[in-house]
């Protein structure tokens, strides 16, 4: 594979700023001149591949923040809540560099928006692309564009650096938590190769976390929409115009045919009418023809339980169903000469049987009337005088015996 080629093509996409704009290459760095970066607004004009700012170390703010979260969501809706009083001013970007034992360890950079060119597309901090290049507590010093000396360390949880010249490799690496060993060193001539070599290392995590937030242009929409604002009405007056013309139309062409067709409504009309009136004529015939059941047959079914010595404690009737509770020597006998009758439609048990202290039992039957019949009733009547001719001949048949026997006592007396 032909690496410098490659190279090559991402020297051309690549823009280093430290103190000012610089190509990058194999070799180094190429400042850009004067008069063709004095103003940074105008990238265009530098080269229309050039999409992508590393910024030197001197020239954001590095911080490492800890947060009592892991889920996702929670992460970026606390970093967002972090960084949003520093948006007006700076390009903000972070990476979620470590997560254990219920926590986040979240770097931010802060890039101040007046360095960063129009149109730039990414922009990453040189820091992140070196500790890239780092084994784990590993040390790299190196020296900027201008010879400031850097100090970088990539451990197991952070990443931690520093642009300060008065910083001395001890004081670094207790600030860092890592102990002290030989850096890795290269010069100032050495960093653009080793940039290049950041971008093959770190990957598509470039392309996650460094995208510049797009500014929002505020727009007089006002002073937009006013040249609008004649052609609309008048397009609006024609297009009502064209509506109301088109309804008073239609209108009065269906009122016109409503007019030719007046008569054949008019017996349509009539003729539903009729239809509905006889409907509801049939309706009350049909109501006549259901006779509901006389309520004085009750006292024919309950007459019989007299002479059988039942005692009825209620008796009520809801329109539908008859509901009478009585006591008798056996509940069963009740309900078996109730279905045998005619006139007793459904009788039923709605509640358990109950023993009394008396040894009759207790209960409750419900049931219907069965339509009225008069030859029912005549049936019925003769069953009833038939009964009452037996029971009288039964009475009659006693009262002689009793006579009787009382006769033949008084005649051996004598």
């Amino acid at each position: 594979m032909n690496y410098t080629r490659i190279n090559q093509l991402i020297g051309k996409a690549l823009l280093y700023y430290s103190d000012g704009l610089y190509r990058l290459s194999d070799t180094g760095f190429d400042k850009i001149e004067q008069g063709e970066s004095s103003h940074l607004n105008k990238l265009s004009h530098i080269n229309k591949l050039s999409r992508v700012l590393v910024v030197a170390r001197h020239h954001y703010i590095e911080r490492t923040i800890s947060l009592p979260i892991t889920i996702k969501q929670d992460v970026k809706a606390a970093i967002e809540f972090e960084i949003e009083g520093l948006q007006q001013e700076f390009q903000l970007f972070y990476k979620v560099v470590h997560q254990s034992e219920g926590k986040t360890r979240v770097a931010i950079w802060q890039v101040p928006k007046a360095i960063i060119p129009k149109g730039i597309a990414l922009v990453i901090p040189e820091s992140y692309l070196l500790a890239g290049l780092l084994a784990p507590n590993q040390i790299l010093r190196y020296l900027s564009t201008d010879g400031r000396p850097v100090l970088l360390t990539n451990t197991l949880t952070h990443l931690f650096s520093s642009a300060s010249a008065n910083q001395t490799l001890p004081i670094f690496t207790q600030a860092a938590g890592v102990s002290i060993s030989e850096p890795l060193e290269f010069s100032s001539d050495d960093l653009a190769k080793q940039l290049i070599q950041g971008v093959f290392s770190r990957g598509q995590a470039l392309f996650t976390g460094f995208w510049c937030r797009s500014e929002r242009v505020k727009r007089d929409w006002q002073a937009l929409l006013k040249p609008l604002l004649l052609p609309a009405i008048v397009c609006a007056s024609v297009y009502l115009a064209l509506s109301t013309a088109y309804v008073s139309f239609q209108y009065n062409r269906a009122e016109s045919k409503i007019d030719e067709q007046a008569d054949s409504i008019n017996a349509v009309l009539r003729l539903q009418s009729q239809i509905a009136q006889r409907t509801q004529e049939l309706a009350q015939f049909e109501n006549i023809n259901e006779v509901q059941p006389p309520l004085w047959r009750v006292w024919q079914i309950f007459a019989p339980f007299y002479a059988q010595e039942v005692t009825v404690k209620f008796i009520r009737y809801n329109n539908e169903q008859v509901y009478f509770s009585a006591e008798a020597e056996s509940a069963s006998n009740i309900l078996e000469s109730m279905l045998d009758n005619p006139m007793v439609l459904d009788p039923e048990f709605t509640t358990a049987v109950k023993k009394q202290r008396n040894d009759k039992e207790s209960f409750i039957i419900r049931f219907s009337l069965a339509p009225y019949d008069a030859s029912q009733d005549e049936h019925t009547s003769e069953t009833i005088a038939t009964q009452n001719t037996a029971n009288s001949v039964t009475d009659n048949m006693k009262q002689a015996a009793q006579e009787s026997s009382g006769s033949g006592a008084k005649e051996q007396v004598l």
